[in-house]
Formats: structure tokens, C-alpha cells, sequence
């Protein structure tokens, strides 16, 4: 099994995101774990905040979108960044 496979199960098994993954080379619809329940799918689901992200389907657990947290995140700081600067405009005194 390559190294890559391995570090991709960690992220299921131990929430241990590895740099080593290699997800900018997977083949999406990718099978991460097969044999789950729904109620593990939601479990994760809820844990690592990928609604609409990840599908369960007859028993396998299916990434067919990937999170771009980096990308969120910088947008969140954008955003507020920005809502900062519009309360001090809103409230500031005449």
C-alpha cells in the first residue's frame, strides 16, 4: 500500500491530518473507508465539518469534494477584517 493510502486512513481513524496525503492527486469520487455505518458517516461528518462535502453510500464513506480550509479561512479574516472597519464607520459618533 503506498504511504499516501496510509496517511489518508489516519484522517478517519485518528482526526491526523498528515502533510504527506498527497489530495491534490486524488481521483475524486475517492472511497475512504469502506464498511461504515451511518452513523459513523454523520459522527465524522459533524467532527470535521464537511456537510455536503463527503457522501455515505451503501456503506462506504465517499470524499467527492475536498475542504479548502487554507481558502476559508483567509476569507474569514477578509471578512472580518472588514466588518471591523464597517461597525467603527456605523458607530462612529458625529
Amino acid at each position: 500500500m503506498p504511504d499516501y493510502i496510509y496517511f489518508r486512513s489516519l484522517w478517519w481513524e485518528e482526526e491526523n491530518i498528515h502533510p504527506d496525503t498527497k489530495w491534490e492527486e486524488a481521483i475524486l469520487s475517492y472511497v475512504l473507508v469502506e464498511g461504515v455505518t451511518i452513523e459513523e458517516f454523520e459522527l465524522h461528518t459533524d467532527m470535521f465539518n464537511v456537510h455536503g462535502l463527503w457522501e455515505w453510500t451503501n456503506n462506504k464513506f465517499l470524499i467527492y469534494e475536498l475542504s479548502e480550509l487554507p481558502h476559508e479561512s483567509c476569507i474569514y479574516t477578509i471578512e472580518l477584517d472588514f466588518s471591523y472597519v464597517r461597525d467603527e464607520i456605523l458607530f462612529a459618533h458625529a
